[in-house]
């Protein structure tokens, strides 16, 4: 009985106003027509700030989906609505694989576990100028690093100065004689030794030379602790103590102990301006020797210009200097001493999406 009276009663009204049932029936469609497409158009949107945002830049460990969903969301909102902020898919210059524009651990190299701030938090202790341009060219700079991360390369790049001591007791794992070195160095003191790296590129330096009419003299390079210390002793006894200490190490003190750094005659001040000295200068660096001591450069190296002391430090980080570090090799060094661990770190525990060890 209720349901027929309900049906005659509804019958009765679109009865006596059917015109405007039909009306009303009408708008009903076309709100809900409406209704379909905001719908449609806020999934569209929806999708579209997903599919703008990063997914690691929102989505933290362990977190359940809708918590991922609810993160992503949140964060494709506010980089739209908030003043200042970047929008998705928006990212610093110097990010070249960045994950979030707003993550201060953005990377800076694809296969670095660093960001910039990091970057320069390691330059903190190097020139304003050298900080600046690593700090511009920050992937280019840490590309070109990469080869001298291996950790054969450790001892090549070890940095002793007068802060900086060897241990008395170190000593080069492969020294051999420099004048029986395939027979292929000429000119150096009869008892001479030399690290293996070094004596191949220094023979085909001294090759080259000899090539171009310069006949190079590397006379010396390998020194020990004791002979260093006698060696300072004596230029202290000659020259007394603080002229001595401008031009002779103390021992542990020298790079000579390190097996990689070579003394071309004639030693002293009559070497500037040899035709070895112009032909060392253009082109030493080509074959990884770089100039240890160059002029007016006394109070960053600690010890007056010496044109004839080069040491050995591989292609690949003399052109790093070169490009990076304004030519000095002090510079490099003061920097790669602490660095390199975290640069090796940083490397090691970043994926390289282009090795094995990514998959």
């Amino acid at each position: 009985m209720k349901y027929s009276s309900f049906s005659s009663r509804s019958n009765g009204e679109q009865g006596a106003n059917g015109e405007q049932a039909t009306s009303g029936e009408r708008g009903a469609r076309q709100a809900g027509i409406i209704s379909l497409c905001f719908a449609a158009l806020g999934g569209l949107t929806l999708a579209l700030l997903l599919s703008l945002v990063e997914p690691s830049a929102a989505q933290p460990d362990g977190a359940t989906e809708p918590a991922r969903f609810s993160a992503r969301v949140g964060h494709a909102v506010r980089s739209l609505m908030e003043p200042g902020r970047s929008a998705p898919g928006a990212f610093p210059s110097n990010v070249t694989n960045p994950q979030d524009a707003e993550n201060p651990a953005a990377r800076i190299h694809p296969e670095f576990a660093l960001s910039h701030d990091e970057l320069v938090d390691l330059l903190q202790n190097a020139p304003d100028s050298i900080r600046k341009r690593i700090g511009n060219e920050a992937p280019a700079f840490l590309q070109a690093a990469k080869p001298l991360l291996d950790p054969q390369q450790a001892e090549l790049l070890m940095l002793v100065d007068r802060d900086h001591p060897l241990p008395s007791a170190y000593r080069p794992a492969d020294l051999v004689p420099m004048l029986d070195f395939d027979e292929r160095i000429t000119g150096a003191a009869p008892q001479a030794r030399i690290d293996r790296r070094a004596a191949t590129a220094l023979a085909e330096m001294q090759e080259a030379a000899r090539a171009d009419g310069v006949e190079l003299q590397p006379w010396w390079a390998y020194r020990s602790y004791r002979e260093q210390e006698e060696l300072h002793a004596h230029w202290r006894n000659e020259a007394g103590e603080e002229a001595a200490h401008r031009f002779s190490a103390a021992a542990g003190h020298s790079e000579h102990q390190l097996g990689t750094a070579i003394d071309f005659a004639p030693i002293g001040r009559e070497f500037h301006g040899t035709p070895s000295d112009r032909w060392l200068s253009e082109n030493a660096w080509r074959y990884g020797f770089s100039l240890s001591y160059p002029e007016g450069k006394e109070e960053i190296t600690g010890y007056m210009h010496e044109g004839w002391h080069y040491r050995y430090l591989g292609r690949k980080a003399v052109e790093l200097k070169r490009e990076y570090f304004e030519g000095l090799q002090q510079h490099m060094l003061e920097f790669l001493y602490p660095a390199l661990p975290h640069l090796r770190a940083a490397h090691e525990d970043s994926p390289n999406p282009y090795s094995p060890k990514a998959f």
